[in-house]
């Protein structure tokens, strides 16, 4: 699956997602744009996932009408270490994620 890490994310946590094709937006150049525009830019380049930790993202309405599925971390700090706990249950969240669909995950 394609998935895109939010300019919130750790870089490293896409070491933590194996057996996916994992970029950011860091990476891409892509950390300044509009919600719309990047939407659109994943769209374009055929990212299917989203993950982020902004925990109100604004444009949840934006991703489900453009069919691109979101993941929410909401770890107990943004600190890689708590961010990282949470990447076997996003894991499986990505086993089954449909386009449109917005999941939160939190630390068990």
């Amino acid at each position: 699956m394609r998935v895109l890490l939010d300019e919130n994310m750790p870089q490293a946590f896409r070491f933590h997602l194996p057996g996916h094709d994992v970029a950011s937006t860091k990476f891409k150049g892509w950390d300044e744009l509009s919600d719309t525009e990047l939407i659109a830019n994943m769209l374009k380049d055929q990212f299917q996932v989203l993950i982020t930790l902004d925990q109100n993202l604004p444009y949840q309405q934006q991703a489900s009408r453009a069919k691109i599925a979101v993941i929410v971390l909401k770890p107990i700090t943004g600190r890689f270490r708590n961010v990282v706990k949470l990447a076997n249950d996003t894991l499986r969240a990505l086993k089954f994620i449909q386009p449109g669909q917005v999941v939160t995950i939190l630390p068990t």
